[in-house]
């Protein structure tokens, strides 16, 4: 009986000193690295880009090589077949078909490919990995992303690319990898800003190298708001660069938009058949496509300056509100002008008025506000308020174009 109770004893304690489950360990039965819903791409690429690739044979016979691919997320091993993996001699334009086998380190995301023999020196390749549904995927069966949109554009748009160069060889004669977007000097062309030079200068500047037979005025349009046509002439013309004059002065007061036709303005670069689809201008920044759309920008020709919110300072119960010129004072009321805080609208009533010279050009609107207002406290002045006399609306956002989709003005006050 003394022994029952012991071990009894014994069992309690032992009971009562488990360790309690961990709800955070590892639950063997739940499935690892399967990857992210999210699309993967390649995080580098061993020869780098334009890189020397180096011979693993130490200057003996042949030419054997690998490549070092890492991803940014677990990968399906069954999609890396030579259907989807493709090596290419870009100084012949020959696709490498034997000698190539891969291995797959799951844990470390990294793929290796293996290359018997590159067969010659002083030449240039490109590695391409299929996209699509059919492509490189992750364990998701979500497909390789190139141009890190976060979008699924498919093969070849989205075939992840990369080049290489053997000893002898040239890395300025690899082929290109990217594509070319507009680049865009502030004011140059006058881009959605107001100029008052009815002459401008058109200047357009390229990411990448054009072919300047592309950048001509077949390809570049000018056209005021109401749809008549504008001349333009090419004063100016260089590979990343290109400028345009209209032949004669265009209309003061007028919206002029400038197109571009993006899929006829193109790289001049080497490359292959097969990636010749990275030639056309990426107007809409969204990486190469089947079919690149127009661009349109525009600009306004003008010696007048819109009114603007010049100051919001605060009063006794409220806030003035100063405008940079007079205002159609039927355009102001307390559904254009409207005060917030953290609890939300604050009722009040407008004083609008002006005063004596020199400030007799501006238009002053005081608002008194019907409760005390608590924090978060900000102002909206909507751009449909118009100046006196003038079709010209509030300029919210400051390129002295007024009555824009986003003209529409906040202060904290």
């Amino acid at each position: 009986m003394k022994k029952a109770l012991i071990f009894s004893a014994i069992l309690l304690l032992t009971i009562a000193c488990q360790k309690a489950e961990n709800i955070l360990e590892i639950n063997p039965d739940l499935p690892q690295n399967i990857g992210a819903a999210n699309l993967p791409t390649v995080t580098s690429i061993v020869p780098a880009n334009k890189g020397l690739i180096t011979d693993q044979n130490g200057g003996q016979s042949g030419y054997p090589a690998q490549i070092e691919i890492i991803f940014s997320d677990f990968m399906d091993e069954a999609t890396f077949t030579s259907s989807n993996i493709e090596l290419w001699n870009t100084r012949t334009n020959t696709k490498l078909t034997s000698g190539i086998t891969y291995k797959y380190y799951a844990e470390i995301r990294k793929l290796f490919i293996y290359i018997t023999d590159l067969g010659t020196t002083g030449a240039e390749y490109l590695v391409r990995l299929v996209s699509g549904s059919s492509g490189v995927r992750n364990r998701y069966g979500l497909p390789i992303d190139f141009d890190k949109d976060s979008l699924a554009d498919g093969t070849p748009y989205d075939d992840y690319l990369s080049t290489f160069y053997t000893t002898g060889g040239n890395p300025d004669s690899c082929v290109t990898t990217v594509w070319s977007r507009l680049g865009f000097l502030p004011g140059n062309p006058p881009d959605t800003v107001r100029t008052g030079n009815q002459t401008p200068a058109l200047t357009i500047f390229f990411s990448e190298p054009m072919d300047t037979a592309t950048l001509s005025t077949t390809n570049f349009s000018l056209t005021s708001e109401d749809g008549t046509p504008a001349v333009l002439n090419r004063t100016g013309v260089l590979p990343q660069a290109v400028t345009f004059t209209p032949s004669g002065p265009l209309t003061i007061g007028k919206n002029y938009i400038l197109k571009v036709k993006c899929a006829n303005v193109k790289q001049k670069v080497k490359y292959i058949s097969q990636i010749s689809y990275l030639l056309p201008l990426d107007g809409n920044f969204d990486g190469p496509e089947a079919t690149e759309p127009d661009y349109e920008t525009y600009f306004r020709v003008d010696s007048v300056i819109p009114p603007h919110v010049d100051q919001v300072t605060s009063i006794f119960r409220g806030i003035t509100l100063t405008f940079s010129r007079l205002l159609d004072t039927t355009t102001v009321n307390l559904n254009t002008i409207q005060a917030f805080d953290d609890a939300g609208y604050i009722p009040g009533e407008l004083r609008i008025y002006t005063k004596p010279p020199p400030d007799d050009n501006k238009t002053f609107v005081d608002y008194y506000f019907k409760r005390t207002p608590t924090t978060g406290r900000r102002v909206f002045i909507s751009r449909s308020v118009k100046a006196a006399g003038k079709e010209y609306y509030l300029d919210g956002n400051g390129n002295e174009i007024g009555g824009e989709d986003w003209d529409d003005d906040y202060w904290n006050f």
